[in-house]
C-alpha cells in the first residue's frame, strides 16, 4: 500500500485502476496479467538502409530550411516592392504605359529570377567549398534533386500570376 505523500507513476495509477475495475467485474487477475503483458515481436527489414542515409536526411533538412528562409525573405521583397510602388508616383507613370497586371507580373517574375539566381549561387558556392575541402561526400540524391528544386521554385513563382 502507498503511503500518503509518496509519489505514484501514471503507469502504476492506470494499472491499479484497471485491476480494480476488471477485478470488480469478476475477471481473474491471471487473465488481466496475460492481457497486460507485452507481446514480443520481430521486425524484418525488406531492404537494408543505404549507407548514406544520415547524409541524405541532413541534405533534405538543410534544403528545406534554405528553401523556407529564401521563400520567406524573397516573398517579403515582393511585398515591399509592391508597397513601395503604391507610395510613389512611379506607379502612376507606369500604369499609363502598361496594365497593372503586367506591372505586378513583371515585379514577381523579376524578383523570382533574382531569388533563383541567389539560390543557385549559394548552392554552387557550398558544393565548390565542399569539393575543395573534401569534408564530406555529397549524396547522389542531392545532384538529382538540385534541378528539381529549382524547377519547383520557379514553377511556384510562376503560379502566383
Amino acid at each position: 500500500m502507498r503511503k500518503i505523500g509518496q509519489p505514484i507513476s501514471v503507469r502504476q495509477a492506470v494499472l491499479s485502476s484497471v485491476y480494480t475495475s476488471l477485478g470488480a467485474t469478476g475477471v481473474p487477475s491471471a487473465v488481466i496479467d496475460r492481457s497486460l503483458t507485452p507481446t514480443p515481436f520481430t521486425v524484418n527489414t525488406l531492404a537494408p538502409s543505404p549507407p548514406d542515409q544520415g547524409a541524405r536526411a541532413a541534405a533534405a533538412i538543410a534544403g528545406a530550411a534554405i528553401l523556407y528562409v529564401s521563400l520567406l525573405a524573397w516573398g517579403g521583397q515582393v511585398t515591399q516592392a509592391v508597397a513601395q510602388e503604391k507610395t510613389s508616383r512611379i506607379a502612376e507613370v507606369l500604369i499609363s504605359a502598361i496594365t497593372p497586371h503586367q506591372l505586378l507580373t513583371g515585379k514577381v517574375i523579376g524578383i523570382g529570377v533574382l531569388a533563383i539566381g541567389q539560390m543557385i549561387v549559394a548552392a554552387a558556392a557550398g558544393l565548390i567549398a565542399n569539393a575543395l575541402s573534401h569534408s564530406t561526400v555529397v549524396p547522389h540524391a542531392v545532384w538529382a534533386l538540385l534541378p528539381a528544386g529549382v524547377l519547383c521554385f520557379s514553377s511556384a513563382s510562376r503560379s502566383t500570376r
